[in-house]
């Protein structure tokens, strides 16, 4: 009898050894390694790049890592810089697909991101990505991003504009680097709301790892006040709007330095007026206002739906980053609808 109860203890011992092991393992080894492994990640793959993460917490049954108020900062706000602060990501891992030499990661949570862009007059550098350095190949199940915000700031000669993104939920399909997907095309869709007015729906399409980038958009907003978006037409590009969206879907298509897209938009009220900015005298900005006096209906719900529909194809300038190119070909193609 007196056997049994050392056994007994012997095995409790052991049980709680490996119970006091296990939670130091879990709660300060492993997500010391894995906060520290993130960071020269982050370092070596891009130079100009901060990564700061507050809290890390890994459990083991099943693997899943948890990041806390996740802040990041890359680029040079002269030229472009991505800045982002995110409330928790969290990381499902499938541990025994790592034998096979892939990182297999499960749907993965962002919740409450807030994203910056800020894109200056200068020129870009060669551009720094995130990429696979270690060479093993990855997978993962997509992405759920809820509750998000993104602004983009464009300054230019003194003067800043911004287009703000609130309400964002978003939805990215299955993507890796393993052979199977390495060179399939990934989707992306967004629900959101455009300068607390507009609301857009957004889909984008990309393999993400091809050279040269090819690219598949489509938005569709509806709802939008016009005034809203002075804050960012204004100060660079010296228009002034005013009236209603009523519905507009947009689709572009880029490859390398080459877009093609449309632009079908129904409004109201509309009415643009082209200030004298920089780059447009005073007499410039006269002389197309008094054209567009003469072409530009203020209404167009009583055209056909042929005549609502304008075609653009324009040319990546070098100094243009993807943002700014995308925006100046919807900007371009809004404005044919507007004035033909």
């Amino acid at each position: 009898m007196k056997l049994y109860i050392k056994i007994s203890l012997v095995v409790f011992l052991f049980l709680g050894i490996g119970l006091i092991v296990f939670s130091w393992l879990e709660q300060r080894l492993i997500p010391g390694e894995v906060d520290k492994r993130i960071q020269a990640w982050v370092t070596e793959s891009c130079e100009s790049c901060r990564l700061y993460i507050d809290e890390v917490n890994v459990t083991l049954f099943p693997v899943t890592i948890s990041l806390g108020h996740v802040r990041f900062v890359g680029g040079d706000r002269a030229a472009t810089e991505v800045s982002f602060e995110v409330q928790s990501i969290i990381v499902p891992i499938f541990v025994w697909d790592l034998l096979s030499g892939t990182l297999h990661l499960g749907k993965i949570k962002v919740i409450r991101p807030e994203v910056a862009v800020i894109e200056g007059n200068q020129r870009s550098g060669d551009s720094e990505g995130l990429g696979n350095g270690s060479g093993l190949s990855f997978v993962s199940e997509g992405i759920t991003l809820s509750e998000g915000k993104f602004s983009y700031f464009r300054e230019d000669r003194g003067k800043s504009g911004v287009i703000r993104v609130t309400d964002i939920e978003a939805q990215v399909q299955e993507f890796g680097s393993t052979s199977k997907l390495l060179h399939a095309w990934t989707k992306a869709q967004v629900h959101a709301i455009l300068e607390d007015s507009g609301e857009i729906y957004l889909s984008v399409s990309t393999p993400l790892f091809s050279d040269p980038e090819q690219i598949e958009i489509e938005l569709q907003l509806d709802g939008q006040n016009l005034k809203e978006m002075n804050r960012y037409f204004e100060p660079s590009d010296g228009l002034k709007l005013t009236g209603s969206l009523i519905s507009g879907l947009a689709k572009v298509s880029i490859e390398g330095n080459q877009m093609n897209g449309s632009v079908d938009a129904r409004y109201k009220g509309l009415d643009i007026q082209f200030n004298r900015t920089d780059t447009r005298s005073e007499l410039t900005a006269f002389f197309q206002n008094l054209v567009k006096s003469f072409k530009m209906a203020s209404n167009n719900t009583d055209r056909t739906k042929q005549d609502q529909v304008q075609s653009i194809k324009i040319k990546r300038r070098s100094e243009e980053t993807l943002l700014k190119f995308i925006f100046r070909g919807l900007k371009d193609a809004a404005l044919k609808v507007t004035t033909t």
